[in-house]
C-alpha cells in the first residue's frame, strides 16, 4: 500500500509540472521593447485594433492588449488554466 501512494504521487506531481502552461512559451505573447517578462502583453484578447499611438514611448501600434498577468488572472479570458495557451513553434 505504502509503494502505491509513492507512485501515486509521483505520477500526479510529474502531470502537474507537465501541464504548467506558461505565458512565456506560448505563441500570443507580445514582449516590450526592454525583452522584460514582468511587462508582456497577450495578443489573444486585443483591445482596440485601430492605429493607435502609445503615448510614453511614441511608438504605434494596430493593436492595443491587456498584460499576460491580467489576461490569467480573469476566467472568462485565458484564467488561471491557460485555456487559450498555445506553444511556440
Amino acid at each position: 500500500m505504502y509503494l502505491l501512494s509513492i507512485i501515486l504521487f509521483f505520477t500526479l506531481s510529474n502531470s502537474l509540472i507537465i501541464s504548467n502552461k506558461f505565458c512565456i512559451n506560448c505563441k500570443y505573447i507580445i514582449h516590450n521593447i526592454n525583452n522584460d517578462y514582468f511587462y508582456a502583453k497577450c495578443s489573444f484578447y486585443p483591445k482596440e485594433k485601430d492605429n493607435y499611438l502609445y503615448l510614453i514611448t511614441g511608438n504605434k501600434s494596430d493593436i492595443k492588449c491587456d498584460y499576460c498577468s491580467i489576461a490569467r488572472e480573469f476566467d472568462s479570458m485565458c484564467g488561471i488554466d491557460g485555456k487559450n495557451y498555445e506553444e511556440k513553434i
